[in-house]
């Protein structure tokens, strides 16, 4: 696929990996929807045009492609990016926080992809959904962003099997990235998980993998091995996750 002139749709584009990936296509001179609520955030690029929606709501995407389709006439390629995580203990039911992030991290790139496919008929279009390496795996703290994650993983592995010729479905499992999302998830003392990238290579490997039209983008190469020796030998991954525990445990009593 060549990103040249593409009209592109990035949602989750105020920071991290949707931020680094319209600062790189900028070469390939594409008009850009950047979607994201702190609009501001995003800056002033050549055929970027900043769209503030929450895309947590049906309303909400309605609107990005509504504004999308009246200002690029087509969608190429659509990102799906947006997304968030909490670190926690649950403790007690509440359906709101629940529903909260499977509404942004689940609903919406599904019914995002829903829409291309109406609107798209037999013309050809990416459709790129930004999951987790915690879509493959599990860790303690996470337990509603990886059912997030292996919700979409679940998903996009069966639709892979559904598409119509014209659509190339993605999936992207970053691991855990140098940005604001566990800030964000847990605040600045939060433990981070291993490994840990960066997002500048982490997106150059992404948009190589686009390029090639893969199915599966794992922006952390050695993350599909890693996975691989898991399974084979699952001691190793509850061995990491009891030292994840206790350090879990212990932001969980220092800031209880």
């Amino acid at each position: 696929m060549d990103f040249h002139n593409k009209k592109i749709v990035i949602t989750g584009a105020t920071s991290g990996i949707g931020l680094e990936i319209i600062r790189q296509l900028q070469p390939f001179h594409p008009e850009i929807i950047a979607v994201g609520r702190a609009i501001e955030k995003i800056p002033a690029l050549p055929g970027v045009y900043p769209f503030a929606a929450d895309i947590s709501t049906q309303k909400g995407v309605d609107s990005v492609f509504d504004f999308a389709l009246e200002k690029l006439g087509n969608i190429d390629i659509f990102i799906a990016n947006a997304g968030f995580g909490y670190y926690e203990k649950i403790e007690s039911p509440d359906w709101e926080h629940a529903e909260q992030i499977f509404s942004t991290n689940v609903l919406s790139p599904i019914y995002g992809l829903e829409k291309m496919l109406e609107i798209c008929k037999e013309r050809k279009f990416t459709y790129a959904v930004t999951a987790s390496g915690l879509g493959r795996t599990y860790m303690p703290g996470y337990a509603l962003y990886c059912g997030t994650k292996y919700a979409l993983h679940g998903f996009v592995s069966s639709m892979q099997y559904e598409l119509p010729a014209n659509a190339h479905l993605c999936t992207i499992y970053p691991v855990a990235m140098e940005t604001e999302f566990f800030n964000r998830a847990g605040g600045k003392k939060m433990p981070r998980p291993f490994p840990i990238q960066k997002v500048t290579p982490a997106v150059k490997n992404i948009l190589k993998d686009l390029q090639k039209e893969k199915r599966s983008s794992y922006p952390y190469r050695p993350l599909p091995f890693i996975i691989w020796l898991s399974s084979v030998f699952p001691f190793l991954l509850k061995m990491n996750n009891r030292i994840e525990t206790k350090k879990f445990n212990e932001f969980v009593e220092n800031n209880g």
